[in-house]
């Protein structure tokens, strides 16, 4: 079709796959589309097996933050190798001109993203002991150690296949040629998409805008993040991750900052009898004070019994002195008050002694799990000391990596 950028655009793409000139028709072809001619001419030849690494250029001048479909499509061509070296370092310009852009929020939302997904190896809380369970401080340094030596060596473990070329090109690839040549010309394509969309409610497939060469697939920092943990494309891979460095540098550098944000003097330590505050010099007393009281608190005894037994020899006294007067017949009660009395003053001490006891034991215990804790609190520090001296040494490997 006369005008129409298609014909000589395929005739390029033939010619530079045969090893002929294609200049001639590759020049015709970018004067009627420039975009369409030349994103065609790197999609198809890849295609074909002979890939115009030069044209890549030209085909994505920019990644835009919603990437469009034809860009993605370069993307994968440059990041999984079939455009060489050079494809991939323009690829790493553009993604990183682009990150560049992006607003402060857009960039503290991807930093937050790198940090929630380094995942520690092992749970921190579960290495402690069960006592420092609540030591928040403490637990969310030594937690901040973990990952940034757990993202130091993931980043040389996605880093280690960086050269290598996928087997096979991506099916956004030909998708995107297809879509591309199945637009039309500009005569056509009002009923072409007219055609999208009657096929779309034949079909059922929705009621959204017919799929396109150029619709938006994705955010590009999402895209980045997919790439980076894609272990089945190690090239893409490590590209991604040199593309993200920025945003991960920044999450290893809130790591280290919250890795040596200093711990408070006192650390909540739980008991088997409640929680009290420890420093590494031992509980501290008016916690320890406290949770003892607490602790005891039911081993009260109340004065009922010792009322009623002093109630009851008053009584007792009473009616006995009342037997000499009126006769022998009140003594009787008077031995029964004195029996009661007897009775509750006894259970009044029993009671006591059984209280301090166990008040005592309490306290023992208590003291003891205070002692413990103030053992594990010193050890866990003295991890954190050591973990904490790796710091510079992580962040370093980090950013030697990723240079």
């Amino acid at each position: 079709m006369d005008g129409y950028w298609l014909a000589p655009a395929l005739a390029g793409a033939e010619a530079t796959v045969d090893g002929r000139p294609a200049a001639e028709h590759l020049e015709l072809a970018r004067s009627r589309d420039d975009r369409r001619a030349t994103v065609f001419h790197v999609l198809a030849t890849a295609l074909l097996g002979r890939p115009d690494e030069t044209a890549l250029g030209a085909a994505l001048p920019e990644l835009e933050v919603n990437v469009p479909r034809y860009q993605r499509a370069l993307w994968t061509l440059a990041a999984d190798g079939h455009l060489g070296a050079d494809g991939r370092a323009l690829l790493l310009r553009r993604a990183g001109d682009t990150l560049a852009t992006l607003s402060d929020s857009d960039t503290e939302e991807a930093v937050a993203a790198w940090r929630r997904a380094v995942r520690p190896e092992r749970d921190v809380v579960a290495t402690l002991p069960r006592e420092l369970g609540r030591a928040e401080d403490l637990i969310g340094a030594l937690d901040a150690c973990e990952r940034l030596a757990v993202l130091r060596h993931w980043v040389a473990g996605a880093l280690a296949k960086a050269d290598d070329v996928a087997d096979e090109v991506d099916p956004v690839v030909r998708r995107t040629l297809e879509l591309l040549v199945d637009e039309g010309s500009p005569v056509e394509l009002p009923l072409l998409v007219r055609e999208r969309r009657l096929r779309q409610v034949i079909e059922g497939s929705g009621d959204g805008e017919p799929e396109s060469w150029d619709t938006p697939v994705g955010a590009l920092v999402e895209l980045l993040r997919a790439d980076a943990v894609d272990e089945d494309r190690p090239g893409r891979r490590a590209l991604a991750v040199r593309i993200c460095a920025p945003h991960i540098l920044t999450a290893a550098d809130r790591f280290a900052e919250r890795a040596r944000t200093p711990l408070g003097e006192q650390t909540r330590a739980r008991t088997s009898l409640g929680e009290l505050m420890i420093t590494p010099a031992g509980p501290v007393p008016t916690s320890l004070d406290t949770a003892i009281r607490r602790a005891t608190a039911a081993l009260v005894v109340d004065g009922r019994r010792r009322r009623v037994g002093y109630t009851a020899a008053a009584i007792g006294l009473l009616l006995a002195l009342l037997s000499l007067v009126a006769g022998w017949g009140w003594l009787v009660p008077a031995l029964a008050a004195g029996a009661l009395a007897g009775a509750q003053l006894w259970r009044d001490r029993t009671e006591r002694a059984a209280a301090a006891e166990h008040r005592a034991s309490t306290e023992a215990t208590l003291r003891a799990d205070a002692n413990r804790s103030v053992e594990a609190l010193t050890r866990a520090r003295a991890e954190l000391t050591r973990r904490r001296s790796r710091i510079d040494e992580d962040l370093a490997a980090l950013r030697a990596s990723l240079s």
